[in-house]
C-alpha cells in the first residue's frame, strides 16, 4: 500500500495516463519490425491479412467456442489471482483519485478515435 502511495507522486505514475498516446509510437515500431522481417523472407505486410475461405465456418466455431467458455473463465480466474498477487486482497483499499486519468482534450479524442484503430491493427498483425 506504501508503494501505491509513493508512486501515485512520482512523474512515472503521471505517464500512465497517456499510455494511448504514447503506445503508438510502439505500434509504429513494430509495424517497422514487421515490415523489415517480412521483407527478409520475400513477402509484405498484407501477406499476413489472408485467410482461408474453405476454413472460414470451421474457424468462426472454434473462435465462438473460445469466447462463450475460456473468456469469461480467464477473465474471472485473471482478475481474482491479479487482485491477489497485486495488491493482497480482492477489495484493496486504494487512495482517493488512483484511477483518476487527466487529459488535454486532442489526447482524449486522438485516444478515442484514432489509437484503437492502430493497436488494433498492429496487434491482429503482430500476434
Amino acid at each position: 500500500m506504501v508503494l501505491l502511495l509513493i508512486a501515485l507522486y512520482q512523474p512515472s505514475y503521471n505517464i500512465t495516463a497517456w499510455w494511448t498516446v504514447y503506445g503508438t509510437f510502439i505500434d509504429v515500431a513494430c509495424i517497422a519490425l514487421l515490415i523489415f522481417f517480412l521483407k527478409k523472407e520475400g513477402k509484405n505486410l498484407f501477406s499476413l491479412l489472408s485467410f482461408n475461405k474453405k476454413k472460414i465456418f470451421s474457424d468462426l466455431l472454434i473462435g465462438i467456442g473460445l469466447f462463450v467458455f475460456v473468456f469469461p473463465l480467464a477473465m474471472a480466474i485473471g482478475s481474482v489471482a491479479s487482485s491477489i498477487l497485486v495488491y493482497g486482497s480482492l477489495q484493496p483499499n486504494l487512495p482517493d483519485g488512483a484511477y483518476i486519468r487527466e487529459l488535454p482534450l486532442w489526447a482524449v479524442l486522438y485516444s478515442r478515435l484514432v489509437w484503437w484503430l492502430i493497436w488494433a491493427f498492429t496487434e491482429e498483425l503482430t500476434y
